[in-house]
Protein backbone atom coordinates (compact mmCIF):
# COMPACT_ATOMS: atom_id res chain seq x y z
CA UNK A 1 0.00 0.00 0.00
CA UNK A 2 3.07 2.59 0.70
CA UNK A 3 4.51 2.02 -2.53
CA UNK A 4 1.34 2.65 -4.05
CA UNK A 5 1.46 5.98 -2.42
CA UNK A 6 5.05 6.26 -3.65
CA UNK A 7 3.77 5.95 -6.87
CA UNK A 8 1.26 8.31 -7.05
CA UNK A 9 3.16 10.68 -5.39
CA UNK A 10 6.06 10.55 -8.09
CA UNK A 11 3.18 10.56 -10.61
CA UNK A 12 1.98 13.44 -9.96
CA UNK A 13 4.92 15.40 -9.46
CA UNK A 14 6.32 15.15 -12.57
CA UNK A 15 6.22 17.70 -15.26
CA UNK A 16 4.67 17.04 -18.32
CA UNK A 17 7.36 16.91 -20.76
CA UNK A 18 8.69 14.01 -18.41
CA UNK A 19 11.14 11.59 -20.12
CA UNK A 20 12.80 8.43 -19.43
CA UNK A 21 16.09 9.40 -19.75
CA UNK A 22 15.50 11.60 -16.63
CA UNK A 23 15.23 8.69 -14.58
CA UNK A 24 18.98 8.77 -15.34
CA UNK A 25 19.43 11.85 -13.35
CA UNK A 26 19.81 11.72 -9.21
CA UNK A 27 16.64 14.03 -8.43
CA UNK A 28 13.95 11.39 -8.96
CA UNK A 29 16.03 8.53 -7.72
CA UNK A 30 16.81 10.63 -4.09
CA UNK A 31 13.10 11.32 -3.44
CA UNK A 32 11.72 7.46 -3.72
CA UNK A 33 14.81 6.41 -1.86
CA UNK A 34 14.21 8.55 0.66
CA UNK A 35 10.24 8.29 0.74
CA UNK A 36 11.19 3.91 0.59
CA UNK A 37 13.30 4.40 3.70
CA UNK A 38 10.94 6.80 5.85
CA UNK A 39 8.35 4.01 4.92
CA UNK A 40 10.24 1.26 6.39
CA UNK A 41 11.46 2.94 9.32
CA UNK A 42 7.47 3.49 9.87
CA UNK A 43 6.96 0.22 9.59
CA UNK A 44 9.73 -0.76 12.14
CA UNK A 45 8.80 1.54 14.68
CA UNK A 46 5.12 0.61 14.75
CA UNK A 47 6.67 -2.84 15.81
CA UNK A 48 9.17 -1.36 18.37
CA UNK A 49 6.58 0.98 20.26
CA UNK A 50 3.91 -2.51 20.35
CA UNK A 51 6.69 -4.42 22.48
CA UNK A 52 7.97 -0.90 24.57
CA UNK A 53 5.94 2.18 26.23
CA UNK A 54 5.42 4.93 24.38
CA UNK A 55 7.59 7.03 26.65
CA UNK A 56 10.41 4.32 26.49
CA UNK A 57 10.13 4.79 22.87
CA UNK A 58 9.93 8.79 22.77
CA UNK A 59 13.08 8.88 25.36
CA UNK A 60 15.37 6.66 22.98
CA UNK A 61 14.34 8.55 19.72
CA UNK A 62 15.44 11.78 21.33
CA UNK A 63 18.83 10.52 22.67
CA UNK A 64 19.46 8.91 18.96
CA UNK A 65 18.73 12.49 17.39
CA UNK A 66 21.46 13.44 19.08
CA UNK A 67 24.61 11.85 17.25
CA UNK A 68 21.78 11.79 13.75
CA UNK A 69 22.05 15.62 14.36
CA UNK A 70 25.62 15.34 14.86
CA UNK A 71 26.22 13.75 11.76
CA UNK A 72 24.14 15.71 9.93
CA UNK A 73 25.92 18.86 10.35
CA UNK A 74 29.38 17.38 9.41
CA UNK A 75 27.56 15.89 6.36
CA UNK A 76 26.50 19.68 5.43
CA UNK A 77 30.34 20.65 6.60
CA UNK A 78 28.97 22.89 9.49
CA UNK A 79 32.28 23.95 11.60
CA UNK A 80 30.69 22.28 15.44
CA UNK A 81 32.22 24.77 17.45
CA UNK A 82 30.56 27.57 15.90
CA UNK A 83 27.16 25.17 16.17
CA UNK A 84 27.60 24.15 20.21
CA UNK A 85 28.55 28.32 20.58
CA UNK A 86 25.38 29.27 18.64
CA UNK A 87 23.43 26.42 20.88
CA UNK A 88 24.94 28.05 24.21
CA UNK A 89 23.39 31.49 22.88
CA UNK A 90 20.26 29.53 22.67
CA UNK A 91 19.71 27.89 25.50
CA UNK A 92 20.18 31.04 27.48
CA UNK A 93 17.25 32.47 25.49
CA UNK A 94 15.07 29.95 25.45
CA UNK A 95 15.77 28.15 29.12
CA UNK A 96 12.64 28.34 30.29
CA UNK A 97 11.08 27.38 27.49
CA UNK A 98 13.43 24.01 27.55
CA UNK A 99 12.51 23.51 31.51
CA UNK A 100 8.79 23.60 30.47
CA UNK A 101 8.91 21.10 27.82
CA UNK A 102 11.32 19.20 29.84
CA UNK A 103 8.55 19.13 32.58
CA UNK A 104 5.90 18.31 29.58
CA UNK A 105 7.64 15.24 29.19
CA UNK A 106 8.27 14.07 31.97
CA UNK A 107 4.72 14.83 33.17
CA UNK A 108 3.82 12.76 30.02
CA UNK A 109 5.84 9.77 30.73
CA UNK A 110 4.63 9.75 34.32
CA UNK A 111 0.93 9.96 33.01
CA UNK A 112 1.35 6.81 30.37
CA UNK A 113 3.09 5.10 32.79
CA UNK A 114 0.09 5.06 34.64
CA UNK A 115 -2.05 4.01 32.55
Amino acid sequence: MEMLAIIGTVLTSLDNDFKAKNLKSLTIIIPIITAIAIGLSDTLTKGIIDETSAFNFLVAIAIVQLPVSIAYLIISKQKLKKVFKELKKGVKSYKYSIIGSLFNVIRNGMFISII
